[in-house]
């Protein structure tokens, strides 16, 4: 039991600060976290801390820009995900290194992103959230060979398996 007041207060106030960082960390590090997981994690806590003195938004936008490209495109590689919640700037930079990667990727990623040919419709739906990503790339079946991605699906799904499989890391 406290008897002060204010140290009680104090005490309250710092558990709630800390309490959507330490259960975004308690996610991020799960066995089974990505770096496309870990990445959503921290784009949640950064909505929920939209509150907090100016001095903990900028330690933590200081870690968020530790991210970089790696995390983007494996963001936007996650069929759960696809980049929705990435700045302009970082779906750029997304695009760039999978273009580094391959010059035929990024107009393939463009339109899995937008959920357009040559990509069914239905793989896009609720009922596949939870299928883990690179099953859902290893099943993908496409009628309609837009984009050459027939011929370029096994490079495809080499590279989603390294994006796709690299584990988060909260060290730092």
């Amino acid at each position: 039991m406290v008897n002060d007041e204010k140290v009680a207060r104090n005490a309250e106030d710092y558990r709630d600060r800390l309490l959507p960082i330490s259960r975004a960390l308690d996610r991020a590090q799960r066995d089974n976290s990505t770096i496309a997981v870990a990445f959503e994690i921290w784009n949640e806590l950064k909505q929920k801390l939209s509150e907090q003195p100016k001095q903990v938004q900028d330690k933590f936008e200081r870690r968020m820009n530790m991210c970089g490209g790696n995390h983007f495109l494996a963001n936007m590689l996650d069929h759960r995900f696809r980049g929705e919640r990435l700045t302009e700037e970082q779906k750029a930079s997304a695009y760039k290194l999978i273009g580094d990667i391959n010059d035929k990727f990024p107009a393939i990623l463009m339109s899995y992103v937008a959920g357009d040919k040559p990509f069914p419709k239905h793989m896009f739906g609720v009922q596949f959230r939870e299928v883990a990503p690179i099953t859902w790339w290893r099943s993908l079946a496409v009628e309609e060979d837009l984009l050459n991605f027939k011929e370029l699906k096994p490079s495809w799904i080499l590279m989603c398996e390294q994006f796709l499989s690299a584990t988060a890391s909260t060290a730092g």
